[in-house]
């Protein structure tokens, strides 16, 4: 069901006479955001609204995530994030890739805003355009901040803690805000849970709360409450400075 224009103007009216507040909007479409928020701010998109993409794996990420910062690029959004919530496979921020012509891709590191052309070899031959010069890097926008966390619910799909370290290590190298939620129904054997403790149930004991990972590890699924959200042994809390706040 789409959402009502009435709706919006209301919540646009609401975020302009709170000017105090942060208001963080969520999508999962993205690439209509520019033109929602348009109709939503005729005179521009206030300072306190921050603008979010639900990212989940690597093909997300190459598809949304330039629609995001194309987003804040063009609407002056101050601060963009990502909810990488449930994180649903490895997903490597920092090398966006994209065809953008025939035989031209963009590689796109999403932290830092660097974006690079690259032609490609086809039938041996470069592939060359009169629109684009390959291999020309240039800076533009980056993501602000990113949250990411395990799904839960009944139908609730494993993380492996190697997709939430990656994606902390990248926020780190490139000093981006990094929030870890929750580790959702599943949680990775041997690591802190939500009691401060080394999870210690036997492996076997409930065969069917079980998943093992190809090559090492394995998750049990202990609930929500108790897996918690440390992450290699400490919680990550992380959220950008507000424009607002800096304002007051």
């Amino acid at each position: 069901m789409s959402v009502l224009p009435e709706w919006r103007n209301d919540l646009a009216t609401l975020i302009l006479a709170t000017p105090n507040l942060d208001w963080l909007l969520l999508t999962k479409r993205v690439g209509n955001a520019g033109a929602s928020l348009r109709d939503m701010f005729p005179d521009g998109v206030p300072p306190n609204l921050w603008l979010g993409a639900t990212i989940v794996n690597q093909e997300e990420a190459n598809r949304d995530i330039p629609k995001l910062l194309r987003a804040k690029r063009d609407l002056g959004i101050s601060i963009v994030f990502l909810s990488m919530e449930p994180l649903l496979g490895p997903v490597d921020l920092r090398n966006l890739t994209r065809m953008v012509a025939p035989g031209l891709t963009e590689d796109m590191d999403a932290l830092t805003g660097e974006t690079a052309q690259r032609s490609n070899i086809f039938g041996g031959m470069p592939l060359l355009h009169d629109d684009a010069d390959p291999d020309e890097e240039t800076f533009g926008e980056s993501v602000d901040w990113v949250i990411a966390g395990g799904e839960s619910g009944p139908d609730a799909r494993p993380m492996n803690i190697a997709w939430a370290r990656a994606i902390r290590d990248q926020c780190v190298s490139t000093r981006t805000p990094y929030l870890f939620k929750q580790w959702g129904d599943w949680f990775p054997y041997g690591e802190m849970d939500a009691e401060g403790m080394q999870n210690s149930v036997t492996r076997g004991e409930k065969p069917g709360l079980w998943h093992e990972w190809a090559g090492d590890g394995f998750s049990v699924r202990l609930g929500k409450k108790a897996a918690g959200r440390y992450l290699d042994g400490r919680t990550w809390d992380e959220v950008p400075t507000s424009l607002v706040a800096e304002a007051a």
